[in-house]
Formats: structure tokens, C-alpha cells, sequence
């Protein structure tokens, strides 16, 4: 009877102490591209004898611009077919920044658009239903996993971005690039350790057997 107890014990308190797990998912999606768009894009093209142009637009689709604006993927044209895979972790809890405080989550890899995108986000929440990714004022990606629903993936050079080109010299607010989802695919690739609840109760059963050996010595 103190045996069961104690098993019964160190199950129930393990249980009660066991840390929410967290979890790491594997996305596959596919896509069509919408376009790179440059918001409140202003600018100066070159003109001779000092005739420049200037440029000043709310919302800019650089795709085929005449600028020379670089976009995601020149090798894209709006309408084409593509695809994200990812492999992302995230922590349970709540939401914060940065993974210098333990819980942030952390993008494992990505490729968007046949490209692999090597830069590090500060921030990442992902589940099967949305995927959240930040870094800064610099980077970002955004998407509700529904068919039907964009996928927008922001990458400026800074607060402010500047940029120049063989015919001007631009800035702008933000740089996205667009895409609809078409196909969703989300699996839960988390590895499955055993629950301390577990562990404990492994270690009480062998306590229990190391007990009976010796007393039947």
C-alpha cells in the first residue's frame, strides 16, 4: 500500500508540475505571386541638362517597373506559381520579443519563392492557423494559413529605405511582397520527450524494483 502510494504521489505531483510544451510545425504552401510593391515610394530619374523627373507615389507595383526597382524574384512575373516551405519553432505562453528572454520563437529555416532567406527574425509565433514573423523595421511576414487568404512578406534595407539606381535615387516606406495562398499544408514535427510526469514515475517504479531485490536477498 505505501508502494501505490508513493507511485500514485509522484505521478499526480510530476502532472501538477509539468511545463507546457512547445511546439515546432512544418508549413508547405503554395502560392501565386501578386507582386513587389513599394509604398509612399518619392524619388528623382536622371534627366538631361539637369531635367530631372521626380516620382511620387502612394502604392508602387515595381514588377516590369522602368526604374530599375529591385523586387523579391526578378525571375517571378505576377500570376506565377510558387511556393513557402518552413520549419518554425514557438514557444506556449505569451507573446515576446526577442529570443534573448528565453520564450521567443525562432524560424529553424524558410524558403519563399525558391529563395532561401537566411536572415534572422526577432520574433515568431506560429501555429496551424497563422504565422507571425518580425525583426525590427526591416523584416516581417504575415499569413493566416487559409486558402484564399495573402501571404505578405515585408523586406526594407532600414527605417526609412534609400535606394539608388542606374536612372535615380529613391526612398520608401515599406517593400512587400504579395501572394495568394492556394494550398495549405501544416504538420506538428515537434519531437515527443518523455513528460517529466513520466520520468518521474519511471524512476519511482525502478526505486520500487531496487526495494524488492533487496529484500528478497
Amino acid at each position: 500500500m505505501k508502494v501505490f502510494q508513493f507511485l500514485a504521489a509522484a505521478a499526480i505531483t510530476a502532472a501538477a508540475a509539468a511545463p507546457a510544451s512547445a511546439a515546432t510545425y512544418r508549413y508547405d504552401l503554395k502560392l501565386t505571386y501578386l507582386g513587389t510593391t513599394y509604398s509612399e515610394l518619392q524619388g528623382t530619374i536622371y534627366g538631361d541638362d539637369r531635367n530631372d523627373i521626380h516620382v511620387d507615389e502612394d502604392l508602387f507595383l515595381a514588377d516590369g517597373n522602368s526604374y530599375g526597382l529591385p523586387v523579391l524574384n526578378s525571375r517571378l512575373n505576377p500570376g506565377d506559381q510558387t511556393s513557402f516551405s518552413a520549419e518554425l519553432y514557438t514557444p506556449d505562453g505569451p507573446d515576446v520579443w526577442g529570443n534573448d528572454y528565453g520564450n521567443g520563437g525562432k524560424a529553424k529555416w524558410w524558403i519563399l519563392a525558391g529563395t532561401q532567406c537566411n536572415c534572422t527574425f526577432e520574433y515568431v509565433r506560429a501555429d496551424q492557423e497563422n504565422i507571425s514573423m518580425s525583426s525590427g523595421d526591416t523584416k516581417a511576414l504575415y499569413a493566416g494559413l487559409v486558402e484564399g487568404e495573402t501571404l505578405s512578406y515585408m523586406f526594407n534595407l532600414g527605417y526609412r529605405s534609400y535606394l539608388t539606381t542606374d536612372i535615380g535615387s529613391f526612398n520608401f516606406w515599406n517593400r512587400t511582397a504579395s501572394f495568394t495562398i492556394d494550398e495549405v499544408s501544416v504538420r506538428d514535427v515537434s519531437s515527443v520527450p518523455v513528460p517529466a510526469s513520466g520520468a518521474l514515475l519511471l524512476g519511482a517504479m525502478g526505486i520500487f524494483a531496487a526495494r524488492r531485490r533487496k529484500n528478497r536477498a
